[in-house]
């Protein structure tokens, strides 16, 4: 991975923070329930999904969260602003994924673009609409976990070092 960009916006991102101590990049692992990305990484996209959220559609992240991710904001604000964009406002549902800002995971030769429904997740037990991503604990590098691979179909070339990435629906 070289970089993530925001709402068509490379994110300031030092690339060192890209490569492991192993100096293997980022781990594809579907294992892992959703991306997990070095503090430096993570910040800058957290930073940049609030100065998104507050310039776009004036929503302020909650200080609190139920759901136990970082990132969340309240159902009833991001209803509010998709009822803005679709004139509707019928509720908690797909519409309300249309407010979040098109993300896209920058390899060396491609680029791997998250829907908004494999960047946030909806929990409507908490009232809350949550970024799927958070800061890697126990872990030196980031991972690129299931959450994010969602529909998308991986192929490791093991012998010529290739991995190879399409949509797909599954």
């Amino acid at each position: 991975m070289t970089g993530i960009s925001l709402n068509g916006s490379i994110l300031p991102i030092d690339p060192k923070l890209f490569i492991s101590e192993s100096d293997y990049g980022v781990a594809i692992d579907s294992g892992s329930q959703y991306s997990m990305l070095v503090d430096g990484v993570y910040q800058a996209v957290r930073k940049a999904m609030v100065s998104y959220f507050v310039d776009e559609w004036l929503v302020q992240p909650l200080n609190k969260t139920k759901s136990g991710m970082d990132l969340c904001y309240d159902i009833t604000d991001i209803a509010a602003a998709a009822a803005t964009t679709i004139g509707g406002g019928e509720g908690p549902g797909s519409q309300l994924f249309s407010v979040a800002p098109p993300m896209v995971f920058e390899f060396d030769g491609a680029r791997l673009e998250l829907k908004e429904e494999t960047t946030f997740q909806l929990f409507d037990e908490f009232k809350e609409f949550c970024l799927m991503m958070g800061a890697s604990k126990d872990f030196s590098g980031n991972i690129f976990g299931a959450f994010q691979q969602f529909n998308h179909r991986f192929v490791y070339d093991v012998g010529a070092s290739k991995l190879s990435f399409a949509p797909e629906r599954c």
